[in-house]
């Protein structure tokens, strides 16, 4: 149950980042500039701040380099509360 609900977990941030990004791209469209710019500055203010605290917490962590790696990865993709 917990492998399940982990999926449905990652499932919802990504389509959670994905409608964030679809309002954005539509207001912009409609010709919404403040709002679009504002959306666009939350969602990436959200990206900065969970990948902060999530390498913050790998830094207290002892890994092999692999995992390193991956960390790195998903941080970059935006993925980080995946792997916490």
């Amino acid at each position: 149950l917990d492998f399940v609900l982990g999926i449905v977990g990652i499932i919802l941030y990504i389509v959670d980042i994905a409608t964030d990004l679809q309002l954005a791209i539509s207001y912009f469209l409609d010709g919404h500039m403040i709002y679009g710019g504002l959306t666009t500055a939350f969602i990436g203010l959200a990206y900065i701040v969970v990948s902060v605290f999530g390498l913050g917490l790998f830094f207290n962590m002892n890994v092999p380099t692999v995992w390193w790696v991956c960390r790195i990865v998903f941080l970059i993709l935006g993925l980080s509360p995946v792997i916490v």
